[in-house]
């Protein structure tokens, strides 16, 4: 370090004995280029240690009140907790305090007797319970009473979803089942990787009506009532016909040999239960993997 400041302080000195700057020597930008870049490297420092902190401060206030306000919500002081939350906000914009505002605010309404916050508690219990129509109506009441809130919208979209769902054929690469358990079962008309959703309509190639299911091979058919499934063994609607079968049903693969379970079990949803009871659990009566070689039809029963 003093062979390389040496230089600098000669620099200025000869400037103050003579008056003048003396003339360039080789070397001496390196010397101006290193001190400049020094100070660079130092402001640079500065900098980062002073954001370094500035986030430090950050972390510890959004921690202090998200504590704070999470100790509000549960003594049940929910106009505190959000207060906190909306606190903590100002200082990190994460989706856990908006989540607990909008818990905390339902919350409040529920212990203030808010006839919109009863309505949306109405709608979410009926569409838990797959009762989609009347959850429609509990929302659009909510609707009514609060207009510019979006969440019964939101839901209203769900459940019109649901119900479009509900009038086609499903198809599954697994069994059919009353619960979702990965790589065994599908759940009944909902939604998964393994699973296509048809609607009404004659398919002259199945294989191509299926996107899902076919791809880790069809091993689960369930069909609605009013809706009537037919199955071609060729293309084009030819050949031998190898399903026809109207709905409530679901269809087990024979080639797959199923458990019995999936043909005794209780669904713990009440509409799949009530739907699709053991008695209208069935196998089918050839191997499912190759009737994407052929063609269905689905129709509507009026």
């Amino acid at each position: 370090m003093k062979q390389l400041l040496l230089p600098f302080f000669v620099f200025f000195a000869l400037q103050t004995v003579y008056g003048q700057l003396p003339v360039a020597q080789p070397g001496m930008g390196q010397v101006f280029s290193t001190v400049s870049s020094m100070g660079r490297g130092l402001r640079q420092a500065n900098e980062a240690q002073k954001r370094e902190r500035e986030e430090e401060e950050r972390d510890y206030m959004y921690t202090n009140f998200i504590t704070l306000a999470d100790t509000f919500y549960n003594r049940q002081q929910y106009e505190k907790a959000i207060s906190q939350y909306q606190q903590a906000l100002l200082y990190k914009n994460e989706q856990y305090p908006k989540d607990r505002i909008v818990l905390a605010t339902a919350a409040q309404g529920r212990l203030n007797g808010d006839p919109y916050q009863l309505a949306v508690d109405k709608g979410d219990s009926l569409f838990a319970l797959s009762q989609y129509q009347p959850s429609i109506e509990r929302y659009n009441e909510a609707i009514t009473l609060k207009s510019g809130e979006q969440y019964p919208r939101d839901q209203v979209t769900k459940a019109n979803l649901e119900l479009a769902r509900w009038k086609t054929v499903h198809f599954s690469g697994l069994p059919i089942a009353g619960q979702r358990v990965d790589e065994q079962s599908s759940k009944a008309f909902s939604d998964d990787p393994w699973s296509d959703f048809v609607v009404a309509g004659r398919y002259a190639w199945t294989d191509r009506a299926l996107t899902f299911s076919n791809f880790t091979e069809l091993d689960g058919v369930a069909i609605p009532a009013n809706t009537r499934l037919i199955v071609y063994s060729e293309r084009d609607f030819k050949g031998t016909v190898l399903l026809d079968i109207t709905g409530p049903a679901i269809v087990y693969n024979s080639a797959g040999i199923p458990p019995t379970g999936f043909f005794t079990e209780t669904y713990t949803t009440p509409l799949l239960q009530e739907t699709f009871p053991p008695a209208v659990r069935t196998q089918s009566n050839s191997d499912m993997h190759l009737w994407i070689n052929g063609s269905m039809e689905i129709l509507t029963i009026k």
